[in-house]
């Protein structure tokens, strides 16, 4: 499916213009500049624990023997990386495809595809109460569940869990997520726990079927966007057919238009900048800050579109 990503990027003629001059690797983030200013990244999965699940492996050789081909031919590199099994060539294919999309989240690229975007930092996003974000989440809740009992699958801890978990609506969500070992696995373990004593009942669960019987069941699926870095996208998106599907994190910062059309309903993410490319290089808390904590931006079809789809 990203593959779909690329080939409208390819037609829209965005990597005949603007040049790759910077790639960064060595943090959990691939990063990719390109000489208007743009900024593209992508988790990087090669600085986990190996995915037992996933058919990628880390990469074999330095990363920086990797900028003359991205940089001279990115059209070309971004195709071979994406099809290849390495998962730092990988993230950098996916953190070039952000770069190159950052154009087609300008308001205007999105009025006239019938989409609407709105920005939000992280303090109101983060705050469940009478945020705008919280608010269109329970419209879409109260939509697709209009008698109060949504499920909500999250795949990849994290996200927008702690907002579904603070909706009345929401009756129950189900965790999936590759990494449940060690210490991320005590955090996560931890954090249900907390909600589920909160909640009076087992109202979040670690998710135990596999991927299919999950997800069918549920009405809302939220999606990790650094599933495009470890090759899990295509599978979870296919299996959430029929879903309202919510595509989330700064991996999902691609060509919104091409993600729409192959069944996302909803993106949440985050637009890089020189500083975080500076952070990047020079400051390890300003680094994990412009990850963590940026401004959101939401991206959803316009009101009157939906109704007519």
């Amino acid at each position: 499916m990203i593959e779909r990503v690329f080939q409208w990027l390819h037609e829209k003629k965005a990597f005949d213009g603007p040049r790759i001059v910077d790639i960064k690797c060595g943090r959990s983030f691939a990063a990719v500049a390109l000489d208007d200013g743009s900024v593209g990244t992508a988790m990087d999965y090669s600085y986990y624990p190996a995915l037992e699940h996933v058919e990628l492996r880390a990469s074999e050789r330095p990363w920086q023997q990797l900028d003359d081909v991205f940089i001279s031919s990115p059209a070309e590199a971004i195709v071979q990386a994406l099809g290849g099994p390495d998962l730092q060539e990988r993230a950098i294919a996916v953190a070039a495809l952000s770069a190159f999309s950052q154009p087609y989240f300008e308001h205007s690229a999105l009025n006239s595809a019938g989409l609407l975007r709105w920005d939000q930092d992280y303090a109101t996003y983060h705050t469940a109460a009478g945020a705008a974000g919280p608010e269109y989440l329970r419209s879409v809740v109260r939509t697709v569940a209009p008698e109060g009992e949504a499920i909500i699958g999250v795949v990849g801890f994290g996200g927008m869990l702690h907002l579904f978990n603070a909706l009345p609506e929401v009756r129950s969500i189900v965790v999936l997520d590759l990494h449940v070992q060690g210490r991320r696995g005590e955090v996560l373990t931890d954090a249900i726990r907390r909600m589920n004593r909160n909640a009076g009942y087992e109202r979040v669960m670690l998710g135990n079927d596999s991927l299919q019987e999950t997800l069918e069941r549920c009405d809302i699926v939220q999606i990790t966007g650094s599933s495009m870095s470890n090759g899990t996208f295509d599978e979870i998106i296919h299996t959430a057919a029929g879903s309202f599907v919510i595509l989330q994190g700064p991996t999902a910062a691609l060509a919104p238009i091409p993600l729409f059309d192959i069944g996302v309903n909803l993106i949440c993410t985050e637009l890089k900048d020189a500083q975080f490319l500076h952070a990047y290089d020079h400051d390890d808390r300003a680094y994990e800050w412009w990850v963590e904590f940026d401004r959101r931006v939401f991206v959803a079809e316009r009101p009157e579109c939906a109704q007519s789809s």
